[in-house]
């Protein structure tokens, strides 16, 4: 009965994520900003570029979109994307970087809403390659209001130039990576683990489905142990080594800076031996990925209404 019931709760959600996207009305007024410390900096510097939205007064769950990177792209090199303190938590597609067209990528959500006028999306690493002017532009950007009617509000964005520069002296070059790195003395500051089983994911075997954030460098990674048995690096989803449930685990979650968070328990005692909770959680990630998807395909079809 309680999985009957589970199931029907995660169908409504479905249904209205359905209703979300297909009904929603545009809107304007957030505003994407991008900031630097510094916008010259010399050639082996690296400097942090913070991605943040302002919602201006208004509260956003879903924010998606491309940097883009114009003029001499080549003067820079991206050494690293963090999502160490973004205010959103699910990642249909996590900020990467592609060089074949110069531009990074993100699809962002937050089911309890950002509404901020300076919410932390993600921060870029870049260090200076050779000499030159670069100009991050924002492209496709939209974002979806948190008020049940699936309100589409669109972005702004002004563009960000960065100066490379020769080196004027010799000796050690900035970093400011690094020195965010050396100042995290936080560890990670959720840790959350479900048990879960599914025919169709992992042969049907007992999994445990993973949660961590960090506020400031960013995870690094996730060191497992079952009782008897060799520890491992994990994802956010291990398959158990004994497949009974009973032996106890423990989870340790790394940041960047070497800080962790140690969380041990027996699987069996999380598991209310019905359904397991990481369905709702995986069915509810599962209609995020729909709900994108469902956007790209409502885009298009505006695309050639206008043409």
């Amino acid at each position: 009965m309680f999985t009957s019931f589970l199931i029907k709760k995660c169908l409504c959600v479905c249904a209205l994520f359905i209703v979300f996207i297909f009904s929603g009305t545009p809107a304007y007024g957030a505003l994407l900003q991008v900031g630097v410390d510094e916008s010259v900096f010399q050639i082996g510097d690296t400097v942090l570029v913070t991605v943040r939205i302002n919602t201006q007064g208004a509260e956003i769950n879903v924010l998606e979109g491309s940097l883009r990177f114009n003029g001499d792209f080549e003067s820079v090199r991206v050494r690293e994307i963090s999502v160490g303190g973004s205010q959103f938590s699910l990642w249909s597609r996590k900020p990467s970087w592609s060089s074949q067209d110069h531009s990074i990528s993100f699809v962002a959500g937050e089911p309890g809403g950002v509404k901020s006028d300076g919410a932390q999306v993600f921060t870029l690493a870049l260090e200076g390659q050779k000499e030159g002017r670069l100009e991050i532009s924002a492209v496709d950007l939209i974002a979806y209001l948190h008020n049940g009617a699936g309100t589409v509000q669109a972005v702004d964005f002004t563009p960000l130039v960065l100066d490379i520069v020769s080196v004027e002296k010799d000796g050690e070059r900035k970093d400011m990576l690094r020195e965010m790195i050396a100042s995290d003395n936080t560890p990670p500051s959720v840790l959350q683990a479900t048990l879960g089983s599914d025919p169709s994911l992992f042969g049907g075997q007992l999994f445990l489905s993973i949660e961590v954030r960090d506020e400031e460098s960013g995870i690094d990674y996730l060191q497992i142990t079952e009782d008897g048995f060799v520890s491992v690096r994990s994802g956010s989803e291990y398959v158990l080594q004994n497949q009974d449930g009973t032996s106890r685990v423990e989870i340790v979650a790394f940041d960047k800076a070497g800080n962790r968070r140690v969380v041990e328990f027996v699987p069996r005692e999380i598991s209310d031996g019905n359904m397991p909770w990481f369905v709702l959680g995986a069915v509810l990630i599962l209609v995020f990925l729909i709900s994108f998807v469902f956007v790209k395909k409502r885009r298009n079809m505006r695309s050639k209404t206008l043409a």
